[in-house]
């Protein structure tokens, strides 16, 4: 495959669009971690290589509405599936969780272009200068929010009585405060049928679907909230949101902190031309501390 421009930037990679007759895949990348480091200094013309693993694509329903929920992840996961969700017939609602309205504007533009209604979040003010009437904006942090959607007949709470299909992508701790909601206050009003699923995000290795386990995540009982059972997510980086293990994923998703850090600063030494021994040595320190104190859960210790 030949690099035509560069990626645009948001959560992962993922494949947005694919035309056989001209033999081209664009795709939609982060700037977090080495390989997109290493993708941001692509050029046009650059041979490029694409592993798997391919997982598997968002749902989509038909004639429905469609709730996408989340950080700028969320974004991303909305780029992928709205072409789809339109071509289908689903209405598309965006929750977008950011911690203030720099940030949320930011991607305001491609989200209205993308969507039937955007709600806005933030976790600190002031609020976001909305440009649509069915628009809103929250400004309390998502846990008032929720419990505002819980509380209160507003147009910022209709998402919940209309929703049939959430996906939810977002830090593991914003995601278990939704399904707290869910389970709880919000549940007399979802609609029948509802479904959820959340973005787990795993670190990955092999590249092969499920071979090296780096993947794996753990799940639960929905009633009695105890293991059930491990899976290996590579094949699929979106699962039930109810059966998710938010305390072990967190853990997963922090395995590979160190070696990130040190082949960030490894790789900036490499492309800048810069001594970055003091930067790898503070991220080391860093995580030692946190290592040495922070009390360990060893029920929620990644599986081996």
């Amino acid at each position: 495959m030949i690099c035509k421009r560069k990626a645009s930037f948001s959560r992962f990679i993922d494949g947005v669009h694919v035309d056989p007759s001209r033999g081209e895949v664009q795709l939609l990348i982060n700037a977090v971690g080495v390989s997109s480091h290493i993708a941001s200094t692509l050029k046009p013309g650059t041979r490029v290589i694409l592993m798997g693993p391919t997982g598997t694509g968002l749902p989509v329903p038909e004639n429905a509405t469609v709730t996408v929920a989340g950080s700028h992840s969320a974004v991303t996961s909305t780029v992928d599936g709205a072409a789809m969700w339109r071509a289908a017939g689903n209405r598309i609602v965006f929750i977008g969780h950011f911690r203030d309205a720099e940030r949320a504007r930011a991607v305001q533009r491609a989200i209205e272009i993308l969507t039937d209604q955007a709600i806005w979040v933030l976790d600190e003010g002031p609020a976001l200068k909305l440009r649509r009437q069915q628009d809103a904006c929250f400004v309390h942090g998502l846990d008032e929010f929720l419990q505002s959607c819980a509380e209160m007949d507003a147009p910022f709470a209709e998402w919940v009585s209309s929703t049939d299909q959430l996906i939810l992508s977002d830090h593991p701790e914003s995601m278990e405060i939704f399904r707290t909601m869910l389970s709880g206050d919000l549940k007399p009003y979802l609609k029948p049928g509802f479904n959820a699923i959340a973005a787990v995000n795993s670190p990955m290795q092999c590249m092969m679907k499920e071979v090296c386990a780096q993947c794996l995540c753990r799940h639960v009982d929905s009633v009695t909230g105890e293991p059930s059972r491990y899976v290996f997510s590579c094949f699929n980086q979106h699962q039930p949101l109810f059966e998710l293990d938010f305390k072990n994923l967190l853990a997963r998703q922090g395995q590979n902190s160190v070696q990130e850090k040190l082949s960030n600063a490894w790789l900036d030494y490499l492309i800048e031309g810069r001594q970055t021994e003091p930067a790898m040595q503070d991220a080391v320190s860093a995580w030692a501390h946190e290592v040495t104190h922070e009390p360990v859960d060893q029920d929620n210790h990644p599986a081996p």
